[in-house]
């Protein structure tokens, strides 16, 4: 099993020791959040091999670490190591607790695209990156899993009708409708 499947299986484990997730693992419909999983699924295409030492040396040498661990729209926080110029960044995932402990393990990926000089440009557009979540039968959010905040469309006026970062969709609603 690669590192990353085994990730996968991590965040799935600990998935029922938040408010956020419903009884059987699933995030709850009363919830404005994004799914990990998809996006670690998408990156499973750009996985490669690593050792613990390759994966101990490249983070000491990164040049940048990105994790965005505030009022995001996503369910699990995600910490990336990378350097300029290189397509290669090793990630892991924060499962619970404070920024102390309660991490996935590592796993290392490969951007075989790679466009211009900045790894995380590239991480930061996959497709899974954006989420649609229904919120009634007239209101979606558009969830960026990078962002604090989301836009709400409207199906009955076919417009976006602003930007909200509430993470109950029962608060989302009271301040829509007032």
């Amino acid at each position: 099993m690669s590192r990353l499947t085994n990730v996968i299986e991590e965040v799935k484990a600990s998935r029922n020791k938040a408010w956020i997730y419903n009884e059987s693992g699933s995030i709850s419909n009363d919830v404005i959040c994004g799914d990990i999983i998809p996006y670690l699924e998408e990156l499973k295409d750009y996985e490669i091999d690593a050792t613990d030492e390759f994966i101990s040396e490249f983070k000491k040498d990164a040049d940048n670490y990105y994790s965005y661990n505030y009022g995001n729209c996503v369910d699990k926080d995600i910490s990336i190591w990378y350097k300029e110029g290189n397509p290669i960044a090793i990630i892991c995932v924060h499962l619970y607790g404070d920024a102390r402990g309660g991490f996935s393990d590592y796993f290392v990926v490969e951007m075989d695209d790679y466009y211009d000089d900045c790894v995380l440009t590239q991480l930061l557009q996959l497709d899974s990156v954006y989420q649609t979540i229904n919120i009634n039968n007239r209101y979606s959010a558009d969830i960026n899993l990078f962002s604090e905040e989301y836009d709400v469309y409207d199906y009955e006026e076919n417009e976006i009708i602003g930007t909200y970062w509430y993470c109950e969709k029962d608060e989302l609603l009271k301040e829509i409708l007032n």
